[in-house]
């Protein structure tokens, strides 16, 4: 509690400089980001790179493969509860 008191009266002791405002911050901090996102593609080997897409690759096929069986679920529920299927357990 006694950082975040001193956080506060630490921002509002400095004025801001002259010609800064919000939209300047944010780009700065775009600036930021984007420079720490290109360090790091850049910095990748192709080997590094590969195996960073098929990683994304993979879970992106993982996730479409359980929504489309979660569709298909769906579609044979509605289709037992309206009547139009049954299922018969032999036993």
């Amino acid at each position: 509690m006694l950082h975040d008191e001193n956080l506060a009266r630490a921002r509002r002791a400095v004025p801001l400089a002259v010609g800064h405002s919000a939209l300047t911050s944010k780009a700065v901090n775009a600036a930021t980001y984007a420079g720490a996102g290109s360090a790091m593609f850049f910095g990748f080997t192709a080997n590094e790179f590969a195996a960073l897409v098929g990683a994304v690759v993979a879970v992106a096929g993982l996730i479409c493969s359980q929504f489309w069986s979660w569709q298909k679920d769906r579609r044979l529920r509605a289709a037992i509860e309206a009547g139009k299927l049954q299922i018969n357990i032999d036993e």
